[in-house]
């Protein structure tokens, strides 16, 4: 029919706010809300870094390190973030790492206190991040990535005394197998 609206209460968020006239003696008051938050927030974690409690958040595609009252420590907007994977700290020395997906074939590893990437791994050419784990084992982590569309495994091994992740094993079983093989 003409002049109708597919969306219930001409809504799209579902938000139950309507432009028709109520009975109303006061100004509403919202008590809550459903659906993302204006800022979009989709990972929040409290991270301790040099003594303060501070908070690692991923915003839209990318992340920041916040303050209690939202004031930005830093911000990196336009990384691309597709997920954080995990967010650590190797010991207690207050400097904890994060584990990010970067698109859909890129892993990363930051340091949460600066924004600094510390490392980067790529997929091979045709294939993106599909199965990885992390294991925490309090002063060391190992990181197993077995890409998606790859005859792939890797193991790294990340630790406080290294900059960056170190190869513990990789193996790539192209060529190894036929067509409909098991």
């Amino acid at each position: 029919a003409s002049g109708t609206w597919l969306l219930p209460r001409k809504d799209c968020r579902n938000t139950a706010r309507a432009d028709v006239a109520g009975n109303m003696r006061t100004a509403p008051k919202e008590i809550w809300s459903y659906g993302s938050p204006p800022v979009g927030r989709l990972y929040l974690r409290p991270v301790t870094v040099r003594g303060k409690r501070l908070y690692f958040a991923q915003v839209r595609r990318g992340v920041r390190l916040m303050r209690a009252d939202g004031i930005a420590v830093w911000n990196r907007p336009t990384l691309g973030v597709s997920s954080v994977a995990a967010v650590f700290d190797l010991g207690s020395g207050g400097k904890p790492v994060a584990l990010l997906a970067v698109g859909t074939d890129t892993l990363v590893l930051m340091e949460v206190a600066s924004g600094r990437i510390l490392w980067k791994w790529k997929t091979p050419p045709g294939a993106y991040l599909g199965g990885y784990g992390l294991l925490d084992q309090g002063t060391v982590a190992r990181l197993v990535i077995f890409p998606q569309n790859s005859m792939l495994c890797c193991c790294y091994e990340i630790s406080s005394s290294q900059p960056t992740p170190r190869l513990l094993w990789s193996e790539d079983y192209a060529g190894r197998y036929w067509r409909s093989y098991g």
